[in-house]
């Protein structure tokens, strides 16, 4: 039977967590930390800073699924916001849609 709660500090089968040395800070935090708990910098890239592209994949411009790639959130839940904010925001979400579909450029050809 396999155990559904480990104490903290304890991986999964009572193993410790694999950790590494914070490259800005020199403290010790878990090999799969995406940002510093001590001095709070980006360890793997901040998903605000990189370029925001429209997906080729997408059902009508791209958008949703482009920005579901950039943020690893199902591209569902990003049409069901843009789908209410516009029916209960003044059109807001249908705005938002067009501007982003304006703005975010495709990928560039490999």
């Amino acid at each position: 039977m396999s155990q559904l709660w480990s104490p903290p500090g304890v991986g999964p089968g009572g193993q410790a967590p694999q950790e590494k040395s914070c490259p800005y800070c020199l403290e010790q935090i878990r090999a799969d930390a995406m940002r510093c708990r001590h001095c709070r910098t980006w360890l793997k890239g901040n998903p605000l800073q990189n370029e925001w592209y429209r997906s080729s994949e997408g059902m009508i411009a791209g958008v949703c699924q482009g920005l579901a790639d950039q943020f690893r959130v199902s591209p569902t839940l990003l049409r069901l916001f843009f789908v209410l904010t516009t029916l209960f925001a003044l059109g807001t979400g249908l705005v938002l849609y067009i501007a982003l579909w304006f703005i975010m450029p495709r990928p560039p050809a490999e």
